[in-house]
């Protein structure tokens, strides 16, 4: 049994529920749990969306050697911003973290949403959120 499919199984899901839950298909799951296919070398954003779903820290379904490698900023791609985050939401209380995947999940949307804007509209969008604030905005001379 791998660290997968233990910390599945100790959420009480089936890999057809995590699938669904994760919104990864139910044949990856089942090729990470056979080690037909290394969870190592899953995207961050799946890894993210498993332990979430899991209610579990990413290390908990990485091996040993990718979690450190994450830490120490060696995986190609990783940011500070989600190397902290994956960091912070270990140490927090399982109860917290819930909350807090959900909260770094909606930052995530509206920048996502954000950068599909065309830049006059991403112009307004920031003019409208400087004002919200109270802050004055001009045009440069």
């Amino acid at each position: 049994m791998n660290k997968l499919q233990a910390a599945r199984q100790a959420a009480g899901l089936t890999q057809q529920q995590l699938a669904d839950q994760t919104g990864i298909s139910l044949s990856t799951i089942q090729k990470y749990e056979r080690d037909a296919r290394d969870i190592n070398n899953a995207t961050m954003s799946n890894v993210v969306k498993i332990a979430e779903a899991l209610n579990c820290h990413p290390k908990d379904i990485l091996t040993d050697k990718k979690f450190i490698e994450l830490e120490n900023g060696q995986n190609d791609g990783i940011s500070p911003a989600l190397k902290n985050f994956l960091t912070t939401v270990g140490e927090i209380q399982s109860e917290h973290r819930q909350e807090l995947i959900a909260e770094h999940k909606k930052r995530l949307q509206a920048v996502t949403m954000f950068k599909e804007l065309t830049p006059e509209e991403q112009v307004t969008v920031l003019k409208e959120c400087a004002e919200h604030i109270g802050w004055t905005v001009s045009k440069k001379k």
